[in-house]
């Protein structure tokens, strides 16, 4: 798909395991107020990160190219900062 595309998958990838590891961490035992920060920070740039994947690849198909010069557009519509 382009190496957009693979950036969002291997970033994605990436939060959602730190996020399995601090709830299994969590079901072992109570987290740290510093850690519940973490994971809930982390959920909310997975939850970025899926949001900008599905733009790209919609805007992806529609072209059937990846454009690499819309990347503020595309993390524009996913609300990035």
């Amino acid at each position: 798909m382009g190496d957009i595309a693979d950036f969002y998958k291997e970033n994605l990838e990436k939060m959602e395991n730190a996020i399995n590891l601090l709830e299994k961490y969590a079901a072992a035992g109570d987290l740290t107020p510093g850690q519940h920060a973490v994971k809930k920070t982390l959920r909310e740039k997975a939850a970025r990160f899926k949001m900008m994947l599905e733009a790209y690849e919609n805007r992806s198909c529609e072209n059937n190219e990846p454009d690499i010069y819309r990347w503020k557009e595309f993390c524009g519509a996913a609300g990035s900062r």
